[in-house]
């Protein structure tokens, strides 16, 4: 097959997207529905990783909330 020889570099984008736990969550909504994305990587003021939300994260909370 041929997707057995791709490697997850050659799949992969070295343009990163990150948010802070400071951002807004307006901000976040921006960039996931603006980009078309539906993960963020949630890194420090070190810039290290911390997190990932994603659009279900959110929905999920806030589903419940509507809900609830």
């Amino acid at each position: 097959m041929i997707a057995t020889q791709f490697r997850v570099r050659d799949l992969m984008t070295d343009h990163i997207i990150k948010v802070t736990p400071n951002h807004s969550f307006t901000e976040l909504c921006r960039l996931l529905f603006q980009l078309s994305i539906h993960h963020l990587p949630v890194v420090d003021e070190q810039e290290k990783l911390i997190g990932i939300i994603s659009s279900n994260d959110i929905l999920q909370t806030y589903g419940s909330k509507v809900a609830g």
